[in-house]
């Protein structure tokens, strides 16, 4: 209760709240919000940042409902301005950072923002004039980044495509295209100077070893003898690499080539010993070399797509049509570059409060440290990470246990360093208010023996503790399903639609006799006990391939479900 009180009271700290599941983290950020409408602070200048368009809704109607019942001319004025306030998602917050201040920020005033759907239909047509772009001239005055047959051998040499391989490269780039600014060299190498003869003459020194002609040694000989000529100076640019990587593949798999008795008269033992390890050392070099030239294809194919990306970006921003992800960025690196701009957002927000904190990646989190900190502070310029927020002005909730936005640049060691990095104070709360009490030691049990601390990577397992209402904590129980062994099938290797489907059948049973013995539930709107109804009860899938059976014993069952 400490840590709830802290929330409300104390409205001039930076505090990081860890709020475990069911813990009431929402009800902390409504009340708080209330706390500084009381303490004067405009409902239009606190920004109040979550995850998702639903999460941001339900916010603004429990802030809503929290405002209107309180008798306060400042809470009522709040409730008026409440549809004028930030409360949304952090690329809503970025969205109205930029139509505040489009010029500074390099757009047209007006810009809009396309959906998914026009995002990747616009992408798909720029690709393909791209591509014709590419391959339009045979040698391009500007190298082989500017396309031509030289990259078309480099892309094609280990049968990648332009159409799959190289336009997903260039999809990943698109969604991180301020890391490809800031990382991706962009610039052509020279071209790739491919001479294989050092090889060659190596593997034609090792086919002159004489070799028992009914020794796998043998074959495998002539077969260095075919990767030679194929590599060899007449060749050609993309024959050449398709030997190369042919015998990198061959001779490092290999294995211990040879039959010791059959080289008694071939110089013994040694002999053998000697050629095996000379055709290592080749295999060796040889995936040198190739190591050396897919460094080089990597290069060229990241200064491709790289420009590709941002041309593609610096056009969406003089045309005023952004994507989600241009967002961010534009906001960041108007922050980032105008102190006039950073002091005029930093007074007209006064607050900033980070809902579902342990999804949100570095980028969003140097916005809201951007806007917190003092707008003159030195470090603005040089490194972001040493910014402090100004007390008071930065609020953050989240539960690391439950960060799974990984693919989306959620950075878990992000989360964990945020602390220190802002200097924040932590408190937790760990009270459960959604489950009972068997669930939560069910859960406590199970996750504390997964959960181990690890720098950087694995936050430490926090238990929570029940805290329903008394009358609403004590039913229900856990059971593990499958557990038991389904004896008629012990010796048999029974294939996965035999075992989903008597997983489904155990799992139709707990459902029936839940419904058939009334196992109680809590109804939150009558305030009590009732027993359980078919709505009440939810199964979950980790994919839709147990579906099919488990609809099968549910109509056998007949059990009504949808």
């Amino acid at each position: 209760q400490a840590a709830r009180d802290r929330i409300v009271d104390d409205l001039r700290a930076t505090l990081f709240i860890e709020a475990g599941a069911g813990a009431g983290k929402t009800r902390s950020l409504v009340d708080r919000v209330v706390q500084l409408v009381l303490h004067d602070v405009p409902i239009t200048a606190i920004a109040a940042i979550t995850f998702t368009e639903t999460a941001a809704a339900e916010l603004r109607h429990r802030v809503r409902g929290a405002l209107e019942g309180l008798p306060d001319d400042r809470a009522v004025q709040a409730a008026a301005d409440l549809d004028h306030a930030p409360i949304g998602t952090l690329h809503s917050f970025a969205r109205r950072i930029l139509n505040e201040f489009p010029i500074e920020a390099g757009l047209p005033p007006g810009f809009r923002v396309l959906d998914a759907l026009e995002s990747d239909m616009y992408f798909d047509d720029e690709w393909e004039e791209f591509l014709d772009d590419l391959l339009d001239d045979p040698e391009p005055p500007g190298g082989i980044v500017d396309g031509g047959s030289a990259l078309v051998d480099l892309v094609e040499f280990d049968r990648l495509s332009f159409q799959r391989d190289l336009k997903e490269v260039a999809t990943a780039f698109r969604w991180n295209w301020d890391l490809v600014e800031a990382r991706v060299d962009l610039t052509s190498p020279p071209p790739f100077e491919i001479d294989l003869s050092d090889l060659v003459a190596e593997m034609r020194s090792i086919c002159a070893t004489p070799a028992p002609p009914d020794d796998t040694q043998a074959a495998r000989l002539e077969l260095i003898g075919e990767f030679a000529d194929r590599m060899g100076p007449t060749s050609g640019m993309l024959p050449a690499l398709r030997a190369l990587d042919d015998a990198a593949g061959t001779l490092s798999s290999g294995g211990r080539t040879g039959n010791k008795a059959k080289w008694r008269d071939h110089g013994g033992e040694d002999a053998l010993q000697n050629l095996r390890d000379r055709q290592a050392e080749l295999a060796e070099r040889l995936l040198d070399r190739l190591d050396e030239f897919k460094a080089y294809r990597k290069r060229v194919l990241g200064a491709v797509c790289g420009r590709f990306v941002l041309e593609r970006t610096a056009h969406r921003a003089e045309a005023g049509t952004l994507e989600f992800h241009d967002l961010l960025v534009r906001a960041r690196q108007l922050l980032a570059a105008d102190p006039a701009v950073r002091d005029a957002l930093h007074s007209s927000y006064r607050c900033l409060l980070l809902d579902e904190f342990q999804d949100t990646d570095p980028i969003q989190l140097e916005i809201a440290v951007r806007l917190a900190a003092a707008p003159d502070d030195p470090a603005h310029l040089h490194d972001w990470t040493e910014l402090r927020p100004v007390p008071g002005r930065l609020f953050i909730v989240g539960d690391p246990k439950q960060s799974i936005y990984r693919f989306r640049r959620a950075d878990i060691a992000q989360y964990l360093r945020t602390p220190r990095q802002i200097r924040a104070e932590i408190e937790r709360l760990s009270a459960n208010f959604r489950s009972t009490a068997q669930v939560i030691e069910a859960s406590n049990q199970l996750f504390d023996s997964l959960i181990r601390f690890a720098e950087d990577a694995q936050p430490e397992f926090q238990p929570l503790s029940p805290c329903r209402l008394e009358e609403a904590r004590g039913h229900g129980t856990v059971t593990m399903l499958g557990a038991d062994f389904h004896d008629d099938l012990a010796g048999q290797r029974s294939n996965a639609e035999q075992l989903r489907s008597r997983e489904a059948a155990d799992v139709v049973g707990a459902v029936t006799t839940a419904l058939a013995e009334q196992w109680p539930v809590w109804d939150r709107d009558d305030g009590r006990l009732r027993p359980c109804r078919p709505g009440d009860i939810c199964i979950l899938l980790p994919t839709r391939l147990s579906l099919a059976a488990l609809e099968r014993e549910m109509r056998a069952a007949e059990l009504p479900y949808r």
